[in-house]
């Protein structure tokens, strides 16, 4: 295992987290659907990012956390890399899809029943995370490599 390289994918994947937040200008209607209550976050709270009203040790706990978990999922994708099929960014788009099921859908079960949350943004959020783990997965096959060891 390339603990080098799983550092820098997890770095690459914490960096590439942060790209999906100007998909709130397109689909910020998403959080005026009701009960809109339920949101730290809507377009008219006057800022037009969701993370922007967010105090400075509130941003640190983030990019800490963040970080903490891209780099887990890059060593996730190192632990099975052997497993994953494909080569390459196939590899890495397999890995995206595998893991998409236990980092969203789950989860977005869960709110699903749990919560009484608009059904519109539950499908926002399933399509973002879907979009966001293929792309992590892409990142982290650009980077992430085994060792080839010589043949003997």
């Amino acid at each position: 295992m390339n603990i080098k390289r799983i550092i820098i994918a997890g770095l690459a994947l914490d960096i590439v987290s942060f790209i999906g937040i100007p998909s709130y200008k397109l689909f910020g209607w998403v959080f005026a659907l009701e009960p809109s209550s339920i949101w730290k976050w809507t377009p008219s709270s006057g800022t037009t990012i969701p993370f922007a009203s967010l105090s400075f040790s509130e941003w640190l706990f983030l990019l800490l956390v963040n970080t903490a978990l891209a780099v887990f999922i890059a060593f996730l994708y190192a632990l099975f890399y052997k497993s994953i099929p494909g080569n390459g960014i196939k590899k890495g788009l397999a890995f995206g899809l595998l893991i998409y099921p236990i980092g969203v859908i789950i989860p977005l079960f869960s709110v699903y029943y749990l919560m009484n949350v608009a059904v519109g943004a539950l499908i926002y959020l399933a399509s973002q995370g879907l979009f966001e783990f293929l792309l992590y997965g892409v990142v982290i096959s650009l980077i992430y490599r085994e060792k080839l060891l010589p043949s003997s």
